[in-house]
């Protein structure tokens, strides 16, 4: 099983840049470390690109200089984008069935892997039939993130918002989500999801049969109970009417105006039937 996590989105976060070439050592000259603090995490490259690395702060760094707590692995040229992180590991768990308890996966967390848009864990225990579920870590500070939904071994479901999201980078080729983030598609997807609602139109794919048991004399009913509560509008209106084993006959009712339907039952001494 591949477990694979989209990486932490660093573009709104404090950035700066290399105010000279990194080769070796733990001390990086940068344009300004205004917003950057001792224990800090630091990603340097851009997140996704290759040899993109990340270090810990080591000490409260000087206007143009900051120290890490080792040396990186990888040379870096001047203007180097230098981004601060939030977290830099990734921890996933696991439960067999759907209502069964969650365990952490032996070995995590593990770093993230910043010269990619996701980072990868292979489990040879893992199976399709299991739950799977993330959250990001600070080994500095001890913090976790909340936890990412529960998605299945097998992949998304097909009316679930992580289908969708693929499908949309499938077809505009922006694997990477350097066109749109994932936040401003599932923006788009809430739009038109309010679009498609507000239409008088009787989209097939929204329509919902319920039933319920009526009662004589009775001729007021709630129905969102039986529906739902995201009941927005009636396509039709069906009774079944089955006296007996040799009656059953079901009529498509007629609408009436409440006015007009009013006057139908004015008379409140009728029969039940």
């Amino acid at each position: 099983m591949i477990l694979r996590s989209k990486n932490p989105d660093l573009s709104k976060n404090p950035k700066t840049w290399l105010g000279a070439s990194y080769s070796s050592g733990t001390t990086l000259t940068v344009i300004s470390s205004v917003g950057f603090s001792n224990d800090d995490i630091i990603v340097i490259g851009e997140p996704g690109e290759e040899k993109t690395e990340a270090a810990t702060i080591n000490g409260n760094p000087s206007i143009n200089q900051i120290t890490i707590d080792s040396a990186l692995k990888f040379s870096h040229p001047k203007d180097t984008p230098v981004y601060l992180s939030r977290v830099n590991k990734v921890s996933w768990e696991y439960k067999t069935s759907k209502t069964g308890d969650a365990n952490v996966i032996v070995g995590m967390p593990i770093n993230i892997q910043w010269d990619k848009n996701f980072t990868e864990y292979s489990w040879t225990l893992g199976q399709a039939s299991y739950y799977y579920r993330f959250r990001f870590y600070n080994s500095q500070t001890g913090d976790y993130t909340s936890y990412s939904d529960w998605i299945l071994g097998s992949g998304f479901t097909l009316n679930s918002g992580g289908y969708m999201l693929q499908n949309v980078r499938r077809i505009t080729k922006d694997l990477d989500g350097k066109t749109a983030s994932d936040d401003q598609i599932f923006r788009w997807f809430t739009e038109a999801q309010e679009i498609i609602q507000a239409q008088p139109i009787r989209w097939w794919f929204l329509l919902k049969e319920a039933s319920f048991t009526t009662v004589a004399s009775q001729f007021k009913y709630g129905i969102t109970s039986s529906i739902g509560s995201d009941f927005l509008r009636m396509e039709s209106l069906r009774y079944r009417y089955n006296p007996s084993s040799s009656s059953d006959v079901t009529y498509r009712l007629k609408y009436y105006p409440l006015s007009e339907f009013e006057a139908e039952i004015q008379d409140e001494n009728r029969t039940d039937d």
